[in-house]
């Protein structure tokens, strides 16, 4: 069946957004709250957090100044143990990470000089949950802000950092997305390095940085999905680490704020699975469709600098995609009938 996508089935969700540039795929978080209510949380110019009722289309309450810089990352969980929605939100320029606890929003925790700090998330372990970071080490964090765990992996500039629960094995593996490659670890082997995504040392010249990162499994295979700055997407098999597929996505770009040596790089930015058969892609200027077993590019669709793609099921909808552009961009939702 055709993919179908117009413009008017484009809907601007907020537009006092504002995203901090690096595209590390969370600038915003949509969830269903604990209140079964559809929330958009995001950052405005002001460093403020803002929760907004995507049905109701009213804002529910605004953090002013949250954070003394920019905000560039957010991440959601539910604590099933309290039955509360937790929020991460990072200031990478502030080096600063808070945690939110948002039936009222106290800030459980806050914590400075983390380093520069691009992204964290939450992992659970024996049903209790914690906050794992990765800048050059990986630190696990209860819901206090106390370290529990520091390991000394992955020893990279970490971009993205993304837990895997496998069922089959009963373990849990981190992946981090870093400069030059990806690696896996195990977590319950003191993050014992189990994979490292790439073709070889000379693969490792270039520094360029690896954002998106997602794990799936399809065809009784389980899956590694990663973009980076040099415009590929690259599927792995995440078990053996052997590549299955390498896709040329991305636009050519001359970025400002990056070294030279990307002068001619290919900028990828969000990627988000739609199903086992389609990849949608942030590029500059263009959001791309790709189908995942021939690596062909389905459809392009103009739009603003993507940073941040995610699928939601919207009440009135169905299967939706919400994506933010850089800088003052608007958050946007997009009606996709396949």
């Amino acid at each position: 069946m055709g993919l179908e996508i117009f413009n008017r089935n484009q809907y601007k969700l907020v537009d006092d957004s504002y995203s901090f540039g690096y595209p590390n795929n969370s600038t915003f978080a949509i969830f269903t709250s604990v209140d079964n209510i559809l929330n958009l949380v995001y950052s405005n110019i002001y460093n403020s957090i803002v929760s907004y009722n995507v049905l109701d289309n009213k804002k529910i309450i605004e953090i002013k100044k949250a954070h003394k810089s920019n905000i560039n990352n957010f991440r959601h969980h539910l604590d099933n143990n309290s039955n509360t929605d937790l929020l991460i939100s990072i200031s990478a320029i502030d080096m600063n990470m808070k945690l939110w606890k948002l039936d009222n929003w106290e800030c459980l925790f806050n914590i400075n000089k983390v380093g520069f700090l691009f992204s964290a998330c939450f992992i659970v372990e024996n049903n209790q949950t914690y906050i794992m970071t990765g800048n050059v080490f990986i630190k696990v964090y209860d819901l206090k802000g106390n370290i529990i765990k520091e390991l000394k992996e992955p020893n990279d500039k970490t971009y993205a950092i993304e837990p895997y629960y496998d069922k089959n094995l009963s373990k849990i593996f981190i992946i981090t997305g870093n400069e030059d490659h990806v690696k896996s670890f195990d977590y319950y082997n003191n993050a014992k390095l189990y994979h490292k995504y790439c073709f070889g040392e000379d693969d490792e010249e270039e520094n360029i940085p690896h954002y998106g990162l997602i794990v799936y499994n399809s065809e009784n295979c389980t899956k590694l999905i990663e973009a980076a700055m040099d415009g590929y997407i690259m599927i792995w098999n995440f078990h053996t680490g052997k590549l299955l597929m390498s896709i040329k996505a991305g636009i050519p770009v001359i970025p400002e704020n990056i070294s030279k040596k990307f002068k001619s790089m290919e900028i990828l930015c969000g990627i988000c699975l739609w199903n086992d058969d389609l990849l949608f892609v942030g590029c500059n200027k263009v959001i791309k469709v790709i189908e995942l077993k021939n690596g062909n590019i389905k459809k392009t669709i103009n739009d603003e600098n993507i940073i941040t793609i995610k699928k939601i099921q919207h009440p009135q909808y169905g299967e939706c995609l919400i994506t933010q552009g850089s800088e003052n961009s608007k958050i946007k939702l997009w009606k996709i009938r396949i």
